[in-house]
């Protein structure tokens, strides 16, 4: 008898096991699915060129949907909003000399840039003629209007302070020429509020030589009142008025042109994909306590 009782528990242990098992499983298998879909181009790495936010933001909805979450109380889904957004969605092209350098690989632009097209003289700023050609202070709003790009290479300047200093100069110049500015340090591209005359280029120190012209072809689109929103679901728990409150930002950093999109796997599809897989959990095993499920935009804003 306790032969056949012991067998009997080893196979409900070994049933229980195998089912949490399945279960995780599953789960893992559904958070991989969320996060393919989030990455891929269809969404254009979740920023505001193609809106890009707004599918992804539809596409989270239909899954808190199709796991059977709630809106919250008398709320929709969806919350919309507006904000100035300046994006890159049209070609670009940079051409140093004979070399055409690849967005995203070789350069970033500054999320702010504006404008420029057409061909240029490069005029190179650096450490021998910082102070005496210019004085120690980069004023271009008196310099003659021409075809010109101004290069600020201080790649040799370990002062953090100065070469900050120096930064706020190449900053300013994008109100009077396109610029370049020469950088050892890693590249991170972001999402610009506003917009410049012209465009200023982070460029990596491996893919810069001097060259006497430069061939540029950059278009931003500023959108003021741009429409974006949020997303909030719910799953009710066993006591309604007590809620625990989960979030995740979906927004990224869009398309850099029309070729170049940053996916953002880590920043933040892996993080919806984890709250829909609660969501999805929750939904099916009522929780104690009302799950509030908050998806947010405009992370990559500065917000």
């Amino acid at each position: 008898m306790n032969h056949k009782s012991n067998i009997i528990k080893s196979l409900f242990f070994l049933s229980a096991f195998f089912m949490v098992q399945s279960q995780m499983i599953a789960q893992k298998d559904y958070a991989r699915t969320i996060m393919d879909s989030l990455c891929s181009p269809h969404y254009d790495g979740r920023g505001y060129v193609n809106n890009g936010d707004v599918r992804a933001a539809d596409f989270i909805i239909g899954e808190l949907k199709k796991i059977g979450a709630q809106s919250f109380k008398e709320f929709p889904f969806d919350q919309p909003y507006k904000l100035n957004v300046n994006t890159f969605p049209y070609p670009i092209l940079v051409v140093l000399g004979d070399d055409t350098l690849k967005p995203g690989d070789d350069y970033i632009l500054d999320p702010n840039s504006g404008t420029a097209a057409g061909e240029f003289e490069l005029v190179e700023i650096n450490s021998e003629n910082y102070n005496s050609v210019y004085g120690g202070k980069v004023k271009l709003d008196l310099e003659k209007k021409s075809q010109r790009v101004y290069v600020f290479n201080f790649t040799d300047v370990t002062d953090k302070d100065k070469l900050k200093e120096i930064r706020a100069y190449a900053n300013d110049a994008m109100n009077y020429f396109p610029t370049i500015w020469v950088t050892r340090s890693k590249k991170t591209y972001s999402v610009g509020r506003s917009q410049k005359n012209y465009p200023l280029i982070e460029l990596d120190s491996a893919d810069y030589k001097y060259a006497e012209k430069v061939q540029l072809k950059i278009n931003n689109k500023y959108i003021p009142k741009y429409e974006s929103k949020n997303v909030i679901g719910c799953v009710p728990g066993k006591k309604k008025n007590k809620y625990v409150v989960l979030t995740a930002h979906y927004d990224h950093l869009g398309r850099m042109g029309a070729d170049t999109y940053f996916p953002g796997a880590n920043d933040n599809a892996s993080g919806c994909a984890m709250l829909l897989s609660l969501a999805k959990y929750y939904a099916e095993h009522q929780p104690e306590y009302s799950m509030i499920f908050c998806f947010s935009v405009v992370k990559k804003l500065g917000w």
